[in-house]
């Protein structure tokens, strides 16, 4: 097959994948599936050339705009990952703060040492 229609249909997939709603549940599975389709992607644009006939040149602008939204939900999906992360450590931080209220409290509170010798 060619390069540029099997990297746009690969851009196809990546964007349409990118569109739907990544759940919790799910979100190991779509991201290995995103994954595969960026390292195909990555080993198929090494082998594109410059778009020479129209129809090669209107198939590269579409691959562009969709690579622009590929680029946006990546970054937006990265950013509701890192900020479930952050949720999490303050969830559990909050719980072992409730759970053992007395864990940061200094053991030296309340003790005379004598520096004297």
């Amino acid at each position: 097959m060619e390069p540029l229609p099997e990297f746009h249909k690969l851009t196809v997939q990546l964007d349409e994948l990118l569109q739907a709603e990544i759940s919790s549940n799910g979100r190991h599975q779509q991201i290995r599936e995103i994954n595969q389709l960026i390292d195909q992607r990555g080993y198929i644009i090494h082998l594109l050339d410059k778009p020479v006939e129209k129809e090669e040149k209107v198939m590269m602008e579409e691959v562009l705009t969709r690579e622009i939204r590929i680029q946006e939900h990546l970054e937006k999906s990265f950013e509701q990952l890192k900020q479930e992360i952050r949720m999490n450590k303050k969830h559990q931080t909050s719980a072992r703060k409730y759970s053992n209220p007395y864990d940061n409290v200094s053991s030296h509170d309340g003790i005379f040492l004598d520096q004297k010798k």
